[in-house]
């Protein structure tokens, strides 16, 4: 899983976390910004990044990393990161409606994940 954090999620930071996830192979991405989380999944319906496509809707980050204690969006993330892999249960406890849509792709795949803030967030310090 590839898991990516940006100022803003917009179409760009999609198709960026889209074309690096088919560049590893990688079939799950979660895209935060400081106030949404956007879940790409591979559909496996052609072998192209084409087949990558953001869930409908988003879960709000805020729901996400409620139990992730303060700091910047990448540390709540790590952390949140780290809890999901150690309990999952625990992480999401309390936010049923934000869980749902992470236990059957997310939570397996959250050992193996690399977590990057945005090239373009980088490039702008942050």
């Amino acid at each position: 899983m590839l898991v990516r954090t940006c100022a803003s999620i917009d179409e760009a930071e999609i198709r960026r976390l889209r074309d690096d996830m088919f560049g590893i192979g990688c079939a799950t991405g979660l895209l935060f910004d400081s106030e949404r989380c956007a879940i790409l999944r591979d559909t496996f319906q052609s072998m192209t990044p084409d087949s990558i496509v953001a869930a409908e809707g988003s879960v709000r980050t805020a729901d996400v990393l409620a139990n992730s204690g303060t700091g910047s969006l990448d540390a709540r993330v790590g952390r949140w990161l780290e809890m999901v892999s150690a309990n999952w249960y625990a992480a999401l406890s309390g936010q049923l409606a934000a869980a749902a849509p992470f236990i059957s792709d997310i939570v397996p795949a959250v050992s193996g994940s690399i977590v990057q803030a945005s090239p373009a967030a980088a490039g702008r310090g942050q």
